[in-house]
Order: structure tokens, then C-alpha cells, then sequence
């Protein structure tokens, strides 16, 4: 074997072994853009803020974080989707941008009530804006902490591949799925539990089938890249993004991964060695999954699209309290053109009704750890 070949066929060896979720981690110290996950500083005393510094710890569509805040008096805030931050390629219709501003709300009211104080929020579209107005009653509340909150801190989205033939107890599926009641009952959103052997492979097909569409476009493929973080630099600027340590790539093999064998141009090309293996990853770990999970909608509007994140972010938090790790894998749920046909066959063998739209697909199993994702702080996001 000539040099060069054999130089070519270890580099893709190597971006395989970067790249795979059973790396081991190795241990590291906190970082300060991980700060956020041990609590809001000790100098935020004011309950309302303290509630906002929670609600931070959501999660959102490539980590992007898209929020941004008001302050109107001393009990209340108005929330904006930040439009800067909106995936366009691959969510052009804003479907995820919207359902990341109800994990905030979600999270805040969980926070709010653990303060002591009864949270309210209201969808106001008024001339051409349009927010959530926040509002928290300072007598006290008479509701309890959420046995939920004392989940927040512990949550992570965790993409490795999971452990194989592991099933979910059928008492802890119970708990989860009855979350979901008043979200029906009130919301018109309906959740599925799937964890037939052959739906399940039905639905890895389709996760891998869509990542080779999403992948194949250079424009979708940059977006991506905008969103990756691959050093220590660009984690303490951004304070945002994705990174390899949601996969479990961690200490000495990620630094190999990112400073050898990734880089942001090398991400766009749809042939290139990172969209074949992220192509590769997605069958493994879809077909790991223990379980999935589908959240749909009776109308796509900001309301549901926002009920349906909070019913997420509890599930997850559920999820969180059993030891089950959680990951959306929503491609094959894409409304970009290139998508059409394989979202609509992903509804027809899911048995979702025409008028009914599918908003969130994600596995759920069992793994080893993996470290969270940055935050930006409460000050970053407010707007003067």
C-alpha cells in the first residue's frame, strides 16, 4: 500500500474513533462556560431573576439559546424568540424556534414556584411584535415545588450510542406517559411511546434516510458548522452550539478530533469523511434507543408549538429522575422542501391524521454520562 493511501485510510480511521460515543471520558475541570449549571450567583437575590438564571438551563435546537428578555417591573418580563438565532435551513418554518421558548417557560415556572412565587405567561402579539409576558405574583404561592425541579441541574442531552436490548420498566413508562395527560386534555397534543422492535427499526430508517437529505446540502451542512464549537476558544466566546462532548468525546480524543481532523470547512462538504460518519452515527444511534418518543400537534401555532416544549422539557426531566437518557432526532421532521416526501411518509407509517403535525421525535435508553453545554448568562440575553 502506497503511503498516501495508507495515510488516507488512517485519518479516517482515526475520525471514526473521534468521533464515536463509547470514547471513555476523561475527567475535566469545570470550565467557566459551564458555570450556569451550578446555580445562579450568589449576588442574584431577587426570586423573579433567580427563576430566569433557571430557565437558561433549557434545552433548544442546536443549543442555540434563542431568547431574549425584557424587564417591565419588578414581577414581570416580556420573553422574545431572538430572530438572529433562528435555523433557517433546516427549520425555515421556525418549528423548533418556537418550541424552544416553551422549555424556557417551562423551566421558569418550575423555578418560580420553587421561590415561593406563582408564575403566569400570556402569548400578546401586538402590532408586529410578538412575546410571552411573564409574570410572577409576589404574595406566595400556594403551590408546591415540582418534583421535577430538583432535575434541572442534572439534565443533558446525551447522543451516544445506548446501551442495545435494554427495555424501559413498564412502571417508570407509565409515569412518564401520564405527563402527558393535561397536554392532551388541554392542549390538543398527542405523545406516542414506541418501543416495538419493528416500529423502532421503522423509525431508524427514517432518521437515517433523512440525515443523508439533510447532509447533502452545503448550505444545511454550513449552518451546522455556524453552530459547532470546536475549541476551547470558540466554547468561551459563544457560550452556545454544539460540541463533540455531547457524544462522549472528551479530554485528549476530542482535542485529537478537533484541532486534527475537524474543522468548519471540512463540515461543509456533503462528501466529506464528517457528513459520512455523522450519517454512519445516526443508524447507530437510532437503532440503540430503548424507546422513542413522538409529540404532535393539532395546529402549528407559537402556543402549540411553545405547549409542546414544556411538555418535552418534562418528559426529559422525568427521563432525568430514572436514570434515561434522552435525544431528539427530528430531521426526518424537517419542512424544507428537500424533506417533503420523507416527512410525509415518516406521518403515513406513524398513523398521524393529515391535519395533525408531528414536532418532535426523540430516543430515549440508557448510557454512560456526558458533560452539558454551554450557557450565556442572564445578562447576555436581556435587552436594554
Amino acid at each position: 500500500m502506497r503511503r498516501r493511501e495508507f495515510l488516507a485510510l488512517s485519518s479516517k480511521a482515526a475520525l471514526a474513533t473521534m468521533l464515536s460515543p463509547s470514547v471513555p471520558e476523561v475527567a475535566e475541570a469545570t470550565p467557566s462556560w459551564l458555570k450556569a449549571w451550578d446555580g445562579p450567583p450568589p449576588e442574584e437575590t431577587e426570586p423573579l431573576r433567580r427563576a430566569l438564571w433557571t430557565a437558561l438551563l433549557a434545552p433548544s435546537s442546536h443549543n442555540s439559546q434563542p431568547w431574549r428578555i425584557r424587564f417591565r417591573d419588578a414581577n414581570s418580563v416580556e420573553l422574545y424568540a431572538d430572530p438572529s438565532r433562528k435555523l433557517t435551513e433546516v427549520d425555515p418554518h421556525n418549528i423548533q424556534w418556537f418550541i424552544s421558548q416553551g422549555t424556557f417557560l417551562e423551566l421558569f415556572s418550575m423555578s418560580a414556584l420553587h421561590h415561593g412565587l406563582e408564575p403566569s405567561f400570556v402569548w400578546i402579539q401586538r402590532n408586529e411584535e410578538e412575546y410571552w409576558n411573564l409574570y410572577v405574583d409576589p404574595i406566595q404561592s400556594p403551590y408546591t415545588t415540582s418534583p421535577l425541579y430538583e432535575q434541572i441541574p442534572h439534565r443533558v442531552t446525551n447522543k451516544r450510542v445506548y446501551q442495545a436490548r435494554v427495555s424501559i420498566p413498564v412502571q417508570e413508562r407509565r409515569e412518564i406517559v401520564a405527563l402527558c395527560d393535561p397536554f392532551e386534555a388541554y392542549h390538543d397534543i398527542h405523545f406516542h411511546w414506541i418501543d416495538h422492535p419493528i416500529p423502532k427499526l421503522r423509525i431508524a430508517d427514517f432518521c437515517r434516510e433523512a440525515m443523508v437529505i439533510e447532509s447533502s446540502s452545503p448550505e444545511r451542512n454550513r449552518e451546522l458548522s455556524d453552530w459547532f464549537r470546536l475549541s476551547g476558544r470558540e466554547r468561551r466566546l459563544h457560550r452556545d452550539g454544539l460540541e463533540l462532548s455531547q457524544n462522549g468525546v472528551t479530554g485528549i480524543s476530542r482535542w485529537v478530533a478537533e484541532y486534527l481532523f475537524i474543522s468548519h470547512e471540512r463540515m461543509i462538504d456533503p462528501e466529506g469523511q464528517f457528513q459520512r460518519r455523522g450519517i454512519e452515527l445516526t443508524w447507530e444511534q437510532a437503532t440503540s434507543a430503548s424507546a422513542w418518543g413522538l409529540i404532535e400537534v393539532g395546529e402549528m401555532t407559537p402556543e402549540s408549538l411553545a405547549q409542546a416544549g414544556r411538555l418535552y422539557v418534562r418528559l426529559q426531566l422525568k427521563a432525568t429522575e430514572y436514570g434515561i437518557s434522552m435525544h431528539p432526532m427530528t430531521q426526518v421532521l424537517g419542512t424544507y422542501p428537500d424533506m417533503f416526501d420523507l416527512r410525509e411518509g415518516f406521518k403515513w407509517s406513524m398513523d398521524i391524521s393529515g391535519h395533525r403535525e408531528p414536532v418532535l421525535l426523540f430516543r430515549m435508553g440508557y448510557a454512560d454520562p456526558v458533560r452539558h453545554t454551554a450557557r450565556r448568562s442572564l445578562d447576555e440575553l436581556v435587552i436594554v
